[in-house]
């Protein structure tokens, strides 16, 4: 290893003097090693950097502030920097960077790690193959430590590979002086103002023998674009064409590169340091368990259980959530930390459930749904690990089917399991029986619905600890502005709502698209907000998928008369239905599960006496003919009590604490 040579520190300015303070501030604070730190002030226009500077500042011996007469552009005053520093190596640093402490140090290790080394670029935020978490990727900081712990924390993860990379990357860059000697500095006639002058430079390294290398031990905060401005896009381009006709194998190299990201495991190693840091923080750690997502689809499309868990994640406090998701031959073990996640895949025939539910790491368990998992062994699992809540979202841990309905689409009140379903006495007697060892067990059992807690009481027996949450919406409005009265020139207009299999409704929403109009007269107007499984219905308006962010604007567009749930199970609360009144729009009703409970309890809505495509249209041709009574419905939607999501996770706040019992770290 050869002994490093002084360094001094480029900085050019132009303009954005508040973060050119701070990124200078950070550097004198930071750089005890530098023998110097210049910085270049590009002829701002709008007055002289040093004049902006408090005096303890500009008494730093190791600054020298230079102006240039003229702006010169960035690739230039980089050239004039280099020039001052005379025989130093140089640190290349963009204005709107902060800097973390040893980062010179470190840079300057990597750098004489191997007398190759041309350059070297740390860790950032926003600094293309450099960046961290997202590869490739501008990225926000970490809410939830400071710039300094993160670079201690970039800092611990590493193992000091410096893995060798295409180019450096411009945003901060360590070039050793026995480089510039050999190939020169940037390349000002050909990139001019800026973007390709690092990757051009890099080029002409490798061309003469050298390497570019990354120093994962190091991270520093990047900003990004503050001089360039909406240049951007037109350097990009015209650099880019540049660099092409110089280097012509560059481009190629590089997409290689990204398709191998072999910066990856060095990415998860820092990764695995800030789950560790994240949950020193939040001592109480919970585990989600569910059957899909919660943020990624796993076969299925992401449902009411997951966003019901994506907003526990999101809004309970107090908490290091994790999340598990079986999917074909594999556990996926998530830490959701703010605004970021990590994902271990586990091999589920290798590794046992209990192994991952242990006591001594989760605290406290939350179980949404059973379902993809051996069934015996979660309960087994659960039951053994003493602290956990069980949610009802449906009837898995009843019926192996999930929904109370028989092959032929017909409601089970859950004793026809062998003439329904064709399931043995003896398997649904080990089944049920796990299920109720679990539920006799768990610390809570959270139903949204009195109707749900009556059909598993008739179904299992036990004294369990029951918790009636209902869920939450992001927002309460529970306004609309009322259509026109339905007539032969002004349709009903209905709407559907969510992902539809068959088991939601989809054949009968299939035939009733075929009906033009009420018998009556009165032209009917099918609207479909979200996916229909089965394809493309004639006389079905779709909209296509939506976010609930999404679906005011979607009901102020379409201004429906009412919404429209046929779902043939019963639902254990009906998230849809609060999407329809949180919109100011009343709701017709299956007569089954928590749905009709709330209709009935709210009167802003009606519930179908008869749950064929031709009982909806008489339904529909009531509420039309009762036009009064049709308002009356309206008006009281807006009387109804939703929760918001925040107010639904501080439940499950209280709910946790009072579950929860702290393990070690």
């Amino acid at each position: 290893m050869t002994a490093a040579a002084q360094c001094s520190i480029i900085i050019p300015v132009y303009g954005a003097f508040e973060e050119s303070r701070k990124c200078l501030e950070s550097v004198l604070r930071h750089s005890p090693e530098a023998r110097a730190v210049f910085v270049i002030d590009d002829a701002s226009p709008h007055g002289e950097f040093i004049k902006q500077l408090p005096a303890q500042l500009r008494q730093d011996a190791r600054l020298v502030i230079k102006r240039n007469p003229v702006n010169l552009g960035y690739v230039k005053s980089c050239n004039v920097g280099m020039q001052l520093a005379c025989g130093d190596d140089v640190v290349l640093l963009n204005s709107d960077t902060e800097v973390t402490a040893g980062w010179l140090a470190k840079l300057s290790a990597a750098a004489y790690s191997d007398a190759r080394v041309a350059t070297v670029t740390p860790f950032t935020n926003n600094g293309e193959i450099c960046s961290f978490p997202q590869f490739c990727a501008d990225n926000l900081l970490p809410s939830f430590c400071t710039l300094e712990e993160l670079g201690e924390i970039v800092e611990r993860a590493s193992k000091r590979e410096y893995p060798e990379i295409p180019s450096c990357v411009g945003f901060c860059v360590y070039i050793r002086r026995e480089a510039i000697s050999k190939i020169g500095v940037f390349n000002a006639e050909v990139f001019e103002s800026g973007y390709g002058e690092e990757n051009d430079f890099s080029c002409r390294a490798v061309k003469a023998g050298y390497i570019n290398i990354m120093d994962d031990a190091t991270f520093i905060f990047h900003k990004g674009s503050l001089s360039f401005g909406a240049r951007k896009t037109l350097l990009y381009q015209r650099n880019g064409e540049a660099l092409r006709r110089l280097h012509p194998h560059y481009f190629d190299e590089v997409a290689r590169f990204k398709n191998r990201d072999p910066l990856r495991p060095l990415r998860l190693r820092i990764m695995d340091e800030l789950v560790a840091f994240w949950n020193r923080k939040q001592p109480r750690r919970t585990l989600q368990v569910l059957h899909n997502g919660p943020f990624v689809s796993r076969g299925d499309p992401l449902g009411g259980t997951e966003m019901h868990v994506q907003d526990l994640i999101g809004q309970v406090e107090g908490v290091s959530h994790w999340s598990l998701v079986p999917f074909k031959r594999s556990y996926f073990l998530t830490a959701h930390l703010p605004g970021m996640q990590r994902e271990y895949v586990l091999d589920s025939g290798a590794v046992k459930l209990g192994s991952i539910l242990q006591r001594s790491f989760f605290d406290l368990v939350h179980l949404h749904h059973t379902r993809w998992f051996e069934h015996a062994e979660l309960c087994a699992a659960l039951v053994r690990h003493g602290n956990y809540i069980v949610s009802l979202h449906d009837f898995t841990l009843v019926c192996p089917r999930s929904h109370l309905v028989t092959l032929s689409g017909k409601f089970c009140s859950g004793k026809e399991c062998r003439e329904g379903c064709g399931y043995k006495p003896e398997y649904m007697l080990r089944y049920r029986s796990a299920s109720e060892a679990l539920l006799d067990q768990a610390k809570r059992v959270v139903c949204f619905s009195d109707s749900t807690k009556d059909l598993y009481s008739g179904i299992v027996r036990g004294d369990y600890r029951w918790k009636k949450i209902p869920h939450g919406v992001p927002s309460v409005s529970l306004k609309a502005e009322v259509p026109a009265k339905p007539d032969s020139n002004n349709p009903l207009k209905i709407v559907f709502l969510g992902n539809l299999h068959q088991l939601k409704g989809a054949t009968v929403i299939a035939e009733l698209a075929g009906w033009k109009c009420l018998p009556c007269g009165v032209p009917l107007e099918w609207h479909l907000i979200g996916k229909l499984f089965g394809g493309t219905v004639p006389g079905l308006v779709q909209h296509g998928s939506y976010s609930r962010e999404e679906l005011p604007e979607k009901f102020a567009k379409i201004r429906p008369h009412l919404v429209v749930l046929l779902s043939l199970c019963p639902e254990t609360y009906g998230l849809i239905l609060d999407e329809a009144w949180n919109a100011g729009v009343p709701a017709l009703v299956t007569p089954l599960g928590a749905p009709p409970e709330r209709v009935r309890r709210s009167g802003a809505g009606w519930v179908l006496e008869n749950l064929t495509a031709r009982g909806v249209v008489q339904t529909l041709e009531k509420i039309v003919h009762d036009w009064q009574g049709y308002l009356r419905v309206r008006a009281n939607v807006s009387n109804v009590e939703l929760l918001t999501v925040k107010a639904e996770a501080l439940s499950y706040e209280e709910l946790y604490a009072e579950c929860g019992q702290v393990c070690p770290v």
